[in-house]
């Protein structure tokens, strides 16, 4: 009931344009991985011990990570150049199957620059490729592409890859998809922040579009309309 409230709720942002809806592409059995604040749902039974996620920005909660590996007993290899969520990790997680790597995700291999959020900001770790007029502190980070973090893992596909980038998810999801390697993934999470400052709705309802003519469809979105669950479509048919 909550759900769909929810998302009557966020169909009348959208006839105002202040949010994107999308109705499901297809109604599949999903499970949920963490808390209310960081949890996603992927599809139900889908994963195994040798299954290979990939986690692009954890902040200070790894909730969905820790509970994928519990699930299922594989491997998290999880991004993030944030320097509170390095030291977070550092001092927090112990578990060998969660892999942390200091770095950025980019649309190319490289160096980030990256903003501090607003001092009034909910969320005060995660930093953004985007600023506001506060005039916020930034920092260099390297970056690499989707690919070279595959392939610097031993990896030719994953099963999963999460993305909650703030608002670098629109440049790397178009690079994915031009040069094909988003069929490289099975099942991919996104939380659009279409809501940050220099981006707006008709970016995430372009990418959205853009993904679905690479052949994925929606099966997941959460309540508050930013985070979306793409299936892969010879994928989706399987189940």
């Amino acid at each position: 009931m909550l759900y769909r409230a929810a998302r009557r709720f966020n169909f009348l942002k959208a006839t105002l344009g202040l949010e994107p809806f999308h109705w499901l592409d297809q109604r599949m059995k999903t499970e949920f991985h963490g808390s209310s604040y960081g949890g996603w749902a992927l599809l139900k039974d889908s994963l195994n011990e040798n299954s290979v996620v990939y986690s692009l920005g954890v902040g200070k909660d790894v909730s969905f990570d820790l509970s994928v590996i519990n699930r299922y007993q594989n491997k998290v290899y999880a991004y993030d150049p944030t320097p509170k969520s390095v030291e977070w990790v550092s001092d927090n997680i112990r578990e060998p199957r969660f892999i942390f790597k200091p770095i950025a995700a980019g649309p190319s291999d490289g160096v980030l620059d990256l903003f501090e959020p607003n001092s009034d900001s909910a969320d005060q770790v995660s930093a953004s490729i985007f600023h506001s007029s506060e005039g916020n502190r930034s920092f260099s980070v390297p970056c690499q592409s989707v690919e070279t973090m595959l392939n610097s893992n031993g990896h030719a596909s994953c099963d999963v890859l999460k993305m909650d980038i703030e608002g670098a998810e629109y440049a790397i999801l178009h690079q994915l998809c031009k040069n094909g390697t988003i069929h490289q993934v099975k099942q991919l999470l996104v939380e659009f922040h279409h809501f940050l400052p220099g981006l707006g709705v008709p970016q995430t309802k372009l990418c959205v579009e853009t993904l679905r003519h690479a052949g994925f469809k929606t099966c997941w979105i959460s309540r508050t309309n930013h985070e979306y669950l793409f299936v892969r479509s010879d994928v989706a048919r399987l189940n």
